[in-house]
């Protein structure tokens, strides 16, 4: 049986309680409430479909690969937006974040060989408001956000599998 899995990059907890708050107030100021279905993430391959089984292998080869990357920090500065559809928490341009997604898609195309359309174009960011952003909120819920001075800097110490379960992302 196919599952819907994605691989990311969590921010350490205090980071991820404080993006669950930016959600919360896209939620309850704005209507948007999508964001709230998985953990705060860097997202390093978008959702494919695997099995139950292959996932300890994915596993496995995940742990190798977060043993064998040198330490690195992960600046997020402030928020930005694509188009007028969301609104996330910026992600300083970082080489070797783009350098573990590129050994992670490398890595997962062995793995489950029958994904498709893995895209090679990466724009790192925490979703904050997405898809149910409705566009006459959008403007109204752009000003609230890009007026927060949000910095904070976490080191790099996980490439993270989520399994969707029906409802939400959950860290497996």
């Amino acid at each position: 049986m196919n599952n819907l899995y994605f691989i990311a990059v969590l921010p350490d907890m205090v980071i991820r309680n404080e993006v669950m708050d930016f959600k919360i107030i896209a939620k309850e100021k704005f209507k948007s409430s999508k964001a709230l279905n998985s953990p705060a993430h860097i997202t390093i391959v978008p959702p494919f479909k695997s099995t139950y089984e292959k996932e300890k292998e994915i596993i496995h080869s995940l742990n190798n690969l977060l043993n064998n990357t040198k330490e690195f920090y992960i600046t997020l500065n402030g928020f930005n937006r694509f188009d007028k559809n969301v609104i996330f928490v910026d992600v300083e341009k970082n080489e070797d974040l783009f350098h573990v997604k590129e050994k992670v898609v490398d890595l997962i195309k062995v793995i489950v060989p029958e994904i498709e359309n893995m895209t090679t174009k990466f724009r790192p960011h925490i979703t904050v408001a997405f898809r149910d952003l409705k566009k006459e909120m959008f403007d109204e819920a752009w000003d609230y956000f890009s007026k927060i001075d949000y910095f904070r800097i976490f080191k790099f110490d996980n490439i993270t599998l989520l399994r969707h379960n029906g409802e939400k992302w959950k860290i497996v």
